[in-house]
C-alpha cells in the first residue's frame, strides 16, 4: 500500500492500555481538544488480534487493511481537524498492533495508562461482578484470586479474567512495544496521577503529543466510566439481552432510568478490611515487574509505593 489516500486515515495518536485504568475519561478530555479529532468509537479494537476475546470479525486490520480504518475516521478529512485519536486498552497485550505499526509510512504516538497492578486485579474482579454480572456475588475477592488459572473456574473460559495477574505485570509488554514503535514514540502514565491531578495529567499527555497544554487550563472534569454495584445479576444480564431491541425505540430512555432506579448504585470507594488485606498480600507477586518497569522507562512508581 503506497498511496497518500491508503494511508490518510491511520490515527497518529494511540492510547494502547491498559483496561480499568481511566482510559475512557482520558479519552474524553482528549478528544475535547481543538487539535484532536477522535474516532467515532473509543475501542475501535481493529488491530486485535486473531482469537482474542474482543476480536471483531467484521472489521479488522487482517480483513480490510489500513484502508479500513477509514469507517472511524471518516469525519477528519483533513489535517485541520486535529491529530486522529483511537483508545483500544487492550491493544497493550496484541502482536497485531507491533507487526502492523511499523510499516505504516509515519510512526503515531503511543502511550499507556497504567493502575498500580493488585488495584487493577481488585477493579477487574468487582467490575466482572457488577457491571457485567459475569462472576457471581458470592465469590470473594480472595475465591477469586484462589480460582484463577484452575481448570474448574467457574471463569475458566474468561480469558481476560484468568489472566488478571499475568496481564498487570505490564513491562514484559511494554517492551515489546518499544521495541516496534521506537522509544521516543512511547510513554507511560500513571492512573495514580491522574486521580490526584486531573489537570496536570492532561497538560502532560499534551505536552506529550504537542498539542496546546492550556486548553486544560480551564477544562471541567468529569470521571467516567466509573464502577457500579448491581442488586441482582439476573436483571442485569436480562437487561443485555433486551437492550438490543429497544436501542432505537421510545421505550430505551424510561426503562434504563427505570433499571437504574431498581438495581444500580454507585460503587462503594472504599474496600472492607478483608478485602484490603487481600489486595495488600497480592501486591508482591508485582515486585519485580514493576522495578522493572520502573527501571526501563523512566517512570516514578512511588505513589504505586504509597499505601492508602
Amino acid at each position: 500500500m503506497n498511496s497518500t489516500n491508503e494511508h490518510r486515515y491511520l490515527p497518529q495518536v494511540i492510547l494502547a492500555g491498559a483496561p480499568k485504568c481511566g482510559t475512557t475519561s482520558v479519552f474524553d478530555h482528549l478528544k475535547d481538544h481543538p487539535e484532536i479529532c477522535s474516532s467515532s468509537v473509543k475501542e475501535t479494537y481493529y488491530l486485535i488480534d486473531k482469537g482474542y476475546p474482543v476480536f471483531r470479525p467484521d472489521r479488522n486490520v487482517h480483513l480490510q487493511g489500513w484502508q479500513g480504518y477509514e469507517h472511524f475516521f471518516s469525519h477528519c478529512q483533513n489535517a485541520a481537524d486535529g491529530l486522529k485519536l483511537e483508545a483500544t486498552p487492550d491493544y497493550l497485550y496484541q502482536e497485531t498492533p507491533l507487526h502492523s505499526i511499523p510499516e505504516w509510512p509515519t510512526r503515531p504516538k503511543v502511550f499507556f495508562v497504567l493502575r498500580r497492578p493488585e488495584e487493577r486485579v481488585y477493579s477487574l474482579y468487582r467490575f466482572a461482578q457488577n457491571n457485567l454480572a459475569i462472576l457471581d456475588k458470592d465469590i470473594s475477592f480472595s475465591d477469586f484470586l484462589a480460582l484463577m488459572g484452575t481448570k474448574d473456574s467457574p471463569f475458566a473460559d474468561r480469558y481476560i479474567l484468568s489472566n488478571a495477574i499475568q496481564q498487570s505485570c505490564y513491562v514484559d509488554f511494554l517492551l515489546k512495544w518499544r521495541e516496534a514503535v521506537g522509544e521516543d514514540n512511547i510513554r507511560v502514565f500513571l492512573f495514580e496521577d491522574f486521580r490526584r491531578d486531573q489537570r496536570g495529567f492532561m497538560k502532560q499527555v499534551a505536552d506529550y503529543l504537542g498539542i496546546d497544554p492550556l486548553f486544560y487550563r480551564d477544562y471541567e472534569f468529569e470521571v467516567k466510566n466509573a464502577s457500579t454495584n448491581v442488586k441482582l445479576q439476573g436483571m442485569h444480564r436480562l437487561k443485555g439481552r433486551i437492550s438490543p431491541y429497544i436501542a432505537n425505540t421510545a421505550l430505551r430512555r424510561p426503562l434504563s432510568w427505570l433499571y437504574r432506579k431498581v438495581n444500580v448504585t454507585q460503587a462503594a470507594a472504599s474496600k472492607v478490611q478483608s478485602e484490603r488485606t487481600e489486595v495488600e498480600k497480592l501486591a508482591p507477586r508485582f515486585f519485580e515487574a514493576n522495578q522493572r518497569l520502573e527501571a526501563e522507562f523512566g517512570v516514578d512508581l512511588a505513589p504505586w509505593r504509597t499505601r492508602k
